[in-house]
């Protein structure tokens, strides 16, 4: 069901690392949840994540060849239209997560789009003014707001009335990962222009969290990319 969850303890993989699934609970179409004990288990996948494609198995893509393959055509369509209305809007975010591996050319699956946000509220108008012209009729946008963002609950994650995406708005990783410490790229794919972490920023978002599948990532992008394995 779409809605918008706003919730501090079942999003805290995503602050931790900016990447990954947390199972939603339970909730009504535009709710905000803020219970911690109707939440999940912190860091709980939703579902089996499928294997990472190793190197050789994938070629690399650069800005040319960017890639959404680690999602499907439906899903691809409209993720692209939601790319497109932040561009127009002018949103200033950095894609991060493994949406973000796939236009650096590692592809593996994935249900969440991790966007990193500016933390301001002119920017988070930005946001609801670039989603409001994607999903017109959703009324749940007006629950995305920058009290929240900006104060105890930096993550919120809106699901659309078309249940195909879920994206995750992140005004800050930690204390030191924010939109402006976080290296950028833009990317274009499909003649949108997308702004997405360089391979250097994913890296170090993912090399020291506790999850395997971060620290797959993060050895995949050394490979990728000859970054080197710090002691």
């Amino acid at each position: 069901m779409s809605g918008v969850i706003c919730d501090s303890v079942a999003l805290t993989a995503i602050l931790v690392i900016a990447v990954g699934s947390v199972a939603p609970a339970a909730r009504s179409a535009g709710s905000l949840l803020r219970d911690p004990a109707a939440s999940s288990t912190p860091g709980s996948l939703a579902v089996p994540w499928p294997r990472l494609v190793i190197a050789g198995e994938c070629p690399i893509q650069d800005s040319v060849h960017a890639s959404l393959a680690n999602l499907g055509a439906v899903v691809r369509d409209e993720l692209i239209r939601v790319f497109r209305a932040l561009e127009h809007a002018g949103v200033e975010y950095a894609l991060v997560g493994s949406v973000a591996l796939g236009m650096h050319g590692i592809i593996r699956g994935t249900e969440d789009v991790d966007l990193l946000i500016k933390a301001s509220r002119e920017n988070v108008q930005r946001i609801a003014s670039a989603l409001r012209s994607v999903y017109r009729d959703d009324p749940s946008i007006e629950e995305i707001r920058a009290d929240d963002l900006l104060g105890d609950y930096p993550v919120v994650r809106y699901i659309p009335p078309s249940e195909k995406l879920c994206l995750d708005l992140i005004a800050g990783i930690s204390e030191k990962e924010t939109f402006e410490s976080v290296e950028a790229e833009t990317m274009e794919y499909r003649g949108v222009r997308i702004r997405v972490a360089t391979p250097a920023a994913l890296h170090r978002l993912k090399k020291g969290t506790p999850r395997p599948l971060d620290r797959q990532d993060a050895a995949a992008l050394r490979a990728h990319f000859d970054f080197e394995e710090e002691e």
